[in-house]
């Protein structure tokens, strides 16, 4: 009874227009990929840019403006070794911006080991690095470490409030043609840790 009591209360306090709020957004795409291997890619990079435009003259119930961009790069160190990294950066701008569209930290494997959503805010980065090593057969391991804040303003980034991770996974290749790898790995970050399980690298 406590709980859904408290439930009623902050379904109460959030405005009524968030919950029946419709946003729609025009923007532009930019892609440059010269990546060797799209599942497990071994050498050149990948950078994305996009910006999602809210208005309420195409529809959406509240005007604001959403930017992103992530670069990632990829080394071979050896035939079956790989050094991959990423950084990436996210911008929500306007008045007054939904919570379901600020930067959410840990979404999108930009830093394994934590939640997505346990951290957001307006402004958000994001850089890690993964060290990829096959063993034998089919199976292969990786070891990766990043750190990245959120915060309000650009000029709020702490760096005593960094969110720093770290942690190791374990991969299987699932066909002989295609490096196609099903993922596990396990972070840990300043709050907790996390296990993610899918197919295909974290990036």
């Amino acid at each position: 009874m406590k709980v859904e009591t408290t439930l009623l209360r902050i379904i109460d306090a959030v405005p009524g227009d968030l919950l029946h709020a419709k946003t729609v957004a025009i923007g532009p795409r930019f892609l440059w990929d010269t990546r060797d291997n799209s599942f497990y890619p071994t050498k050149g990079h990948q950078l994305e840019v996009g910006a999602n435009f809210f208005g309420k003259g195409i529809g959406s119930k509240f005007t604001y403006q959403a930017y992103s961009a992530a670069f990632n790069k990829y080394v071979s160190l050896s035939e079956k070794q790989v050094l991959a990294y990423r950084v990436m950066g996210c911008s929500a701008n306007g008045s007054r911006v939904p919570i379901y569209d600020l930067c959410l930290y840990g979404s999108s494997n930009d830093l394994r080991g934590y939640a997505t959503g346990q951290y957001q805010d307006r402004r958000m980065f994001a850089t890690q690095a993964e060290y990829r090593r096959e063993l034998f057969w089919r199976f292969g391991m990786a070891a990766f470490a990043g750190v990245g804040g959120v915060a309000r303003d650009l000029d709020q980034f702490r760096s005593d409030e960094l969110l720093p991770a770290v942690g190791t996974g374990l991969r299987f290749r699932l066909t002989k043609v295609n490096p196609v790898n099903f993922r596990v790995d396990f972070g840990v970050g300043r709050a907790g840790h996390t296990l993610s399980i899918s197919v295909g690298e974290a990036f």
